[in-house]
């Protein structure tokens, strides 16, 4: 059975912290490199079998093909 994740790339909304004590974030994210991670999680997990559907792409979950 192919395992599958639901994922959600870093968008605007995820740089945007006003209070990071509040959100219990250490500092903010670097956009560069959290993309860059993103992208390398997902390539990992698909070179491994994994079915990924993205939350972004669609009204409706649409699978990722890379």
């Amino acid at each position: 059975m192919k395992k599958k994740a639901v994922v959600c790339e870093p968008r605007r909304e995820y740089f945007r912290v006003d209070d990071n004590k509040k959100h219990n974030i250490m500092e903010k994210a670097n956009v560069e490199k959290a993309i860059k991670q993103h992208e390398e999680l997902q390539h990992l997990l698909l070179s491994n079998g994994w079915e990924l559907f993205s939350i972004i792409s669609s009204k409706f979950f649409k699978p990722l093909v890379r």
